[in-house]
């Protein structure tokens, strides 16, 4: 949101004077019942001189954003300008000669060129945020063009009319003409040329260099008697009648209004120059201190900042020092300073100034302006800064404008105020001692109307005679009146819909808890190790639903005569021990097995006889709630839920809480199942190892006791090669059931992919099997960095069960494995020296098919080579994830096939 703070300067006096002169006028000719073209034009005129006053008051209004107006100021004057030339050639009677189309033309043009520029301007300076708050010196011209033109137009005008009632044949000069006009017609328009060259009053001073304050007046009041001097010739020489009573009034205006501005201007004047003064005084006052000592001994309360810097280096941003930052500064800061000092931002807000006083003449000095450059008016954020160097060191001293032009402000404000008041009692008192008892009925009524439209309702127009003005007072009373029972009935409504949609908002608020206590409750999984693990989350989702001050959760022993505590949420600690183990009599433990809803218990003392166990009804806690933890007909457990201070529970808590209790009962269900599947998962993992006993390493051991006896039968025979022959097959069964068993055990203890990485889960194979087993295994993985989690997992099991195939099948005693990665994929090779295979005649035992359908579902590639007796090749290539989406991004997505 912008920020524009007000600070008003001397030109905002001149900018409301004029509005209030020009609305004036402007305002009463509207109210003449009959006006003449020429009229019209005039009330034109002065409609526009009133906006531009509007732009000069809100142009000097904003230290910064006051610029949006600015060319604004001349365009409404230029535009004018085509309604007085209107004017000239209306007066009296309306004139349509090509001389008329002709400067219409002429000035036209030029109000379309102070348009565009002023459009341009505008542009740059809210969305290229040229902060410069003056136009183009070109722009400027157009004015004294137009008021050249429109002052030729009226003496042209003048002469024109004079040399018409001339009644005398022997022809005269123009300058004979202008001073003597013939008529009153020309009279009136030469008039009107003298008053408007009145606006050249600024132009003026600057030839004839006039001294302070009497310049600074001058440029500032010559719009100012322009349009009063127009104004007053109006109301001299005007064909339509109007009352002495407004003549008066405008005189008076007119005179108060050029007073006060004057005198306003001259004050302002004033306290720039003291501001002036003042910022001169502290900045001699820092200069010394700073020539003195190199830092600020005291504080100075009208300077925001001190900074010095190497003159020579102002780049170095290190080189920069704060020497002094005021509190109420809070917005400067260095960076953006430092950003600043650059060439490009110099030369535009930056211009070469003479010393503030004499002692530090020696020194070159500049005035820089810091503005912030983003679309932001905000006051606070734009400095003023003195800067000298001394001995290559720069110093910069930094003013805030807001506390210089604020100070000024204050007094334009006062004398706005002023002249606003004023002209308030001018126009409004003045016009009572000339009015009849008409006019105060009409302005109190009017009066009524604008408080009304402020809001107050209450107002009652008294009623001061019964006429046609009596009859309307008192029908806008009436309607006052109903306007005010309607607003008074409608703010009622209003608090009803309002009390109506809060409580709507407290029970959504409370449902959408309830749900998500639910849903949570839901969400949960059965698969932890303890029904406590389970159990406690789901008590505190509950409690967070606020249905509850405490819960308990107990569930039925085996031997169901015993609730068993395996739950709780601020249960009191000297009533959990009791709780723990509560024996159940025959009576409350039907009472449970057969409850199908809540038990709701309001106690007044321990003593009263009760439908549950009371050890379950707590003392610190007046109100129960018991629901049962079902899983389909089953009764599983209770759950407890206790409140103090009989706060009963209504039947919206107790349905959820019945709700969440059931769902507690699935809990509890779902984790029984899930340890009997575990139970379950645990025996078929026994039967399995005992098949592949049975299949394996037992069948091997048999094949070792034949093997062995063959032995013996060959030593008792003393045939020593069928010894020899049976001592190797033996040798070769038990290396190949000790093969068998190595893979069992690895198999009951696999190291853990996701916990150590792919590198040390393979070296812990290498360790638990292949070198315990005699091969040798060449890991090389110097090029790899880990990979995502998912493409580790496969990749190891891939490699375990090409490791299992080189031991278990193809007799290797050398295994190559080798793991590297680069941008876009891993690549995992297996090589052995083993006895090989034809890939076309591929056995399901191997595990081929399995490696190639891990491999592919991650988008990558396997490939084997392999040959009778000549070793095996595996190797697999997995796409990194980062590459899939870079390919798909750029459509280029490729399958490794």
């Amino acid at each position: 949101m912008i920020s524009t703070p007000v600070v008003f300067t001397g030109y905002a006096i001149i900018g409301l004077t004029l509005f209030i002169l020009a609305a004036a006028t402007a305002v009463y000719l509207l109210h003449m019942p009959e006006k003449s073209a020429a009229t019209r034009y005039f009330i034109g005129f002065f409609v526009l001189i009133a906006f531009s006053g509007i732009a000069m008051v809100l142009t000097n209004a904003f230290l910064r954003g006051g610029s949006f107006f600015a060319p604004w100021q001349d365009l409404f004057v230029l535009a004018s300008g085509i309604f007085l030339t209107q004017f000239a050639y209306a007066f009296p009677d309306n004139d349509r000669s090509p001389e008329r189309r002709a400067a219409l033309m002429i000035l036209g043009s030029l109000t379309l060129l102070g348009l565009v520029y002023t459009l341009y301007f505008d542009y740059r300076f809210l969305f290229l945020w040229h902060t410069d708050p003056d136009a183009s010196d070109a722009y400027y011209l157009l004015l004294p063009i137009s008021l050249s033109l429109g002052t030729l137009i009226f003496l042209r005008r003048s002469i024109y009319h004079s040399r018409r009632a001339e009644t005398e044949l022997q022809a005269r000069s123009w300058g004979h003409y202008l001073l003597s006009p013939r008529g009153n017609v020309a009279r009136a328009l030469r008039n009107m040329a003298l008053a408007l060259s009145l606006a050249f009053l600024p132009g003026l001073q600057t030839l004839l260099h006039l001294p302070y304050p009497y310049s600074f007046v001058l440029s500032n009041i010559g719009a100012l008697l322009a349009v009063t001097a127009i104004t007053l010739v109006y109301f001299n020489h005007a064909t339509e009648e109007y009352s002495f009573t407004a003549k008066l009034v405008g005189i008076t205006l007119a005179t108060v209004l050029l007073i006060f501005s004057v005198v306003g201007t001259i004050e302002y004047y004033q306290a720039q120059q003291e501001v002036g003064w003042v910022r001169k005084a502290a900045i001699q006052r820092v200069y010394e201190q700073l020539m003195a000592y190199g830092r600020l001994v005291t504080t100075e309360p009208d300077v925001a900042y001190v900074v010095s810097w190497d003159d020579t280096a102002p780049a170095e941003a290190t080189a920069y020092r704060l020497i002094f930052q005021n509190a109420a500064a809070a917005t400067f800061d260095l960076r953006q300073l430092i950003a600043e000092n650059v060439p490009e931002y110099l030369d535009v807000w930056s211009r070469a100034t003479s010393s503030p006083f004499a002692q530090a003449a020696e020194h070159p000095w500049r005035y820089v302006s810091r503005i912030r450059n983003s679309p932001s008016f905000d006051n606070g954020s734009d400095y003023e800064g003195y800067i000298f160097v001394d001995e290559g060191t720069a110093y910069e001293i930094g003013f805030s404008p807001a506390t210089g032009v604020g100070a000024a402000g204050r007094v334009a404000l006062q004398w706005m105020g002023l002249i606003a008041l004023s002209s308030g009692v001018v126009l409004l008192v003045f016009p009572a001692f000339f009015r009849n008892a008409l006019v105060r009925p009409l302005a109190s009524l009017l009066a009524g109307v604008k408080r009304v439209n402020e809001g107050k309702l209450d107002t009652a127009v008294p009623v001061r005679f019964n006429d046609e003005i009596g009859y309307l007072t008192l029908s806008f009373n009436n309607l006052t009146d109903t306007l005010r029972y309607a607003k008074t009935r409608q703010q009622e409504l209003i608090a009803q819909l309002q009390n109506s949609y809060e409580d709507l908002e407290k029970q959504v608020a409370l449902r959408t808890r309830e749900l998500s206590a639910f849903t949570d409750l839901t969400m949960l999984s059965g698969e932890e190790d303890t029904l406590e693990n389970i159990l406690q989350p789901a008590l505190t989702h509950i409690m967070e639903v606020g249905l509850c001050e405490a819960l308990g959760v107990h569930l039925l022993a085996e031997e169901q005569n015993v609730l068993e505590l395996v739950a709780y949420r601020f249960l009191p600690p000297t009533a959990v021990a009791a709780m723990s183990s509560i024996p159940l009599s025959a009576a409350h433990f039907s009472q449970l097995k057969k409850a199908d809803e809540p038990i709701l218990i309001i106690q007044k003392s321990q003593s009263e006889p009760s439908v549950l166990p009371h050890k379950l009804l707590l003392p610190p806690f007046q109100a129960y709630l018991g629901c049962p933890l079902t899983a389909g007909d089953q009764t599983l457990g209770w759950l407890s839920c206790y409140r103090q201070n009989y706060k009963f529970f209504n039947l919206g808590e107790m349905s959820l809480l019945v709700a969440l209790a059931r769902q507690l009962g699935v809990l509890v269900e779902n984790q029984r199942l899930h340890a009997r599947i575990q139970q379950v998962a645990a025996y078929e993992e026994r039967k399995r190892l005992a098949r592949d006993l049975h299949d394996s390493v037992t069948q091997l051991l048999y094949s070792m006791t034949l093997f062995t006896r063959s032995s013996q039968e060959a030593l008792e025979d003393g045939d020593m090669s069928r010894l020899e022959m049976s001592l190797g097959l033996l040798s070769d069964s038990s290396l190949q059931a000790l093969r068998e068993m190595r893979f069992m055990l690895f198999e009951l203890q696999p190291p853990s992919v996701t916990e150590l990485g792919l590198v040390e889960a393979l070296n812990i194979r290498f360790d638990m099997v292949e070198s315990r087993l005699g091969a040798r295994v060449l890991f090389a993985a110097d090029d790899y960095s880990a990979a995502a989690p998912e493409i580790e997992h496969e990749l190891y099991y891939v490699a375990v069960e090409a490791l299992n195939n080189s031991l278990k099948y193809a007799a290797a005693d050398q295994i190559q494995l080798r793991l590297c990665r680069d941008d876009e994929a891993v690549y995992l090779t297996v090589t052995d020296n083993g006895r090989g295979f034809e890939p076309s005649q591929v056995s399901y035992g191997l595990g081929l098919p399995g490696m190639r359908h891990r491999i592919n579902r991650l988008g990558g590639k396997l490939q084997i080579e392999s040959a009778p007796n000549a070793g095996t090749r595996i190797a697999a290539t997995v796409p990194l994830a980062e590459r899939l989406l870079r390919a798909a991004a750029r459509g280029e997505v490729h399958t490794y096939e």
